[in-house]
């Protein structure tokens, strides 16, 4: 039996930045903290009177590499805190006395072996797509515990999660592009996440949300579904059609 949590999978920063999560729902809010913490202490931005006029407040923007940036850093602080908890401290010692004081030599080379793999596989469980717009336009940042900081503003879309290919397969299949219109832009990312639910363990809640300079606005599913509704009816109709065709039609 699966259990579909209600609580959204994304974290507000600003009016103007999101951070969407997949994997362990536990740490999100503790990452979201951190992150927002440092981003609105240390991020800073000089942007034109034009843009002033449109982003409201304008003190408020962020440009969004730096708290790419700064979320990768948080989970690379948080992955060493977990590792030094779970295996160092239970044996009275820090990371830092067993690696560069020493102490890894005072331990059975088996048992050493065990912890230094144990400290390099540790896993937060947990990645994050750092999006929101700024003075430079929109962006999206894929942050993962290893440190990676990969940015996928020149494509236009990722995908994170156990539902990642299907996503990502369903938007190259419909030739996804940034230069997309509107409505046909919030479709193929609405049909994205429909089919990424095929993967065991995706649910079927979903939350859409645009961000623009204005701010953050939600999504009316409604007519989304209604036409992703046809369109597979329309799909499936055409699929038994296939299946009445005599065999002798298709053989030489």
């Amino acid at each position: 039996m699966e259990f579909e949590h209600k609580d959204p999978k994304f974290e507000k920063l600003d009016e103007h930045t999101l951070l969407l999560f997949a994997g362990d729902s536990l740490i999100q809010r503790e990452i979201a903290d951190r992150v927002k913490n440092k981003a609105f202490q240390t991020a800073s931005i000089k942007i034109s009177e034009r843009l002033k006029r449109r982003l409201a407040p304008a003190s408020k923007i962020k440009p969004i590499h730096e708290i790419a940036k700064i979320t990768a850093d948080v989970f690379e602080e948080l992955r060493l805190e977990k590792i030094e908890k779970e295996y160092f401290l239970t044996r009275k010692i820090s990371m830092n006395e067993f690696y560069r004081e020493g102490k890894i030599n005072q331990f059975p080379a088996q048992l050493a072996a065990v912890i230094d793999q144990q400290s390099q596989t540790a896993s937060l469980g947990s990645e994050v797509l750092v999006t929101g717009v700024d003075s430079r336009g929109s962006h999206i940042h894929y942050i993962n515990e290893r440190h990676t900081n990969r940015n996928f503003d020149r494509i236009g879309f990722h995908a994170i999660g156990i539902g990642a290919v299907h996503a990502l397969s369903s938007f190259l299949g419909d030739k996804y592009h940034s230069s997309l219109p509107f409505s046909c832009a919030l479709y193929t990312v609405y049909k994205a996440k429909k089919r990424a639910e095929a993967a065991p363990g995706v649910g079927e809640l979903t939350d859409m949300l645009v961000i623009n300079p204005s701010g953050t606005q939600s999504i009316n599913l409604d007519k989304l579904k209604e036409l992703y509704d046809a369109e597979r009816h329309k799909i499936e109709e055409e699929s038994s059609e296939i299946k009445n065709i005599p065999d002798e039609i298709l053989l030489r």
